[in-house]
């Protein structure tokens, strides 16, 4: 075994390495969670399994939070459209001094676009997949959101086809390759009832291409109060979001969103309905330097 690398032999006499890096993220996500729950009494707390609420609540305005949406976008007089598959389910919560929840979060980003050179009705630009591990810790009125995560980046079949016919790409080119594992830190505070502000930063431990490896993010939501509508409750919200990648020379991506929460009375199930406005960098990482403005309308859908 090297330096570099650290090795485990499985249940079945496979030998799987990780990088040091690797090795220290998820070793600093376990402290984390140790700690915060190594208050007197911790370990005789009540542990619940499979929590059906989220001591973190989604970021309303991040274009890029684990979501089931459908938008439609518009932008420069084209159209195109995203639709997003994902969501945070709890797998433990321990009920101490500070709460502490470990979950897994995964989704899909796929963009379509609909212009003239379109193969069929709605061509597949990219899709982007995420996988994170959360691990939060609630103390007072806030939230601390700590984990390891994984994104890769895919040009839709289309747009290889189109750029390898066009001579702009190889078969085999790198720039059809996008992969980054990371660390990331996100705090939010709730300061009233209505108002929450949060800000964070998320380091690469690998990424393909090489280039630099930090973000920072931050941004302020505004709910009004919960209103009942028959058999449901209405709430509206207005939100927005600040995005800085290092690999896209810090340029600010910004994000504001509003609309309309229609939730069960119980709160277990909700669609919101969204208006947003976006300009930046692209959202779609393996064009991360290209620059990206629209609005757009859409559903989102939280179960």
């Amino acid at each position: 075994m090297s330096g570099a690398l650290r090795c485990l032999t499985d249940d079945r006499g496979a030998v799987r390495c990780m990088s040091r890096k690797v090795w220290s993220a998820v070793a600093a996500t376990v402290l984390l969670a140790t700690a915060a729950a190594g208050t007197e009494g911790a370990w005789a707390a009540a542990t619940e399994i499979f929590p059906s609420t989220d001591l973190f609540r989604p970021l309303l305005a991040d274009p890029r939070e684990a979501q089931s949406s459908l938008r439609y976008l518009v932008s420069s007089g084209t159209a195109g459209g995203e639709a997003a598959f994902g969501d945070t389910f709890g797998l433990v919560r321990i009920d101490t001094t500070f709460p502490v929840q470990v979950g897994l979060q995964g989704s899909v980003f796929t963009r379509f676009n609909r212009d003239a050179d379109s193969a069929g009705f709605l061509d597949i630009n990219t899709a982007d997949y995420t996988l994170f591990i959360p691990v939060d810790v609630q103390f007072e009125g806030w939230v601390l959101r700590a984990g390891i995560g994984h994104l890769s980046s895919h040009f839709g079949e289309s747009e290889v086809q189109r750029q390898i016919l066009a001579g702009e790409a190889l078969f085999y080119d790198e720039k059809f390759l996008y992969r980054r594992d990371y660390v990331r830190l996100t705090a939010a505070w709730d300061v009233t009832e209505a108002l929450r502000l949060y800000g964070g930063a998320d380091v690469a431990v690998h990424e393909r291409p090489e280039g630099p490896r930090t973000s920072v993010q931050g941004g302020a939501e505004w709910r009004w109060a919960l209103r009942p509508l028959g058999s449901l409750t209405r709430q509206w919200y207005l939100g927005g979001d600040l995005h800085s990648w290092a690999e896209s020379d810090w340029a600010v991506n910004a994000n504001a969103e509003g609309g309309l929460r229609l939730a069960r009375l119980d709160g277990t199930r909700a669609v919101r309905i969204a208006v947003s406005g976006y300009a930046g960098r692209s959202l779609q990482r393996i064009l991360a330097t290209q620059r990206e403005h629209y609005v757009s309308v859409g559903l989102i859908f939280e179960f």
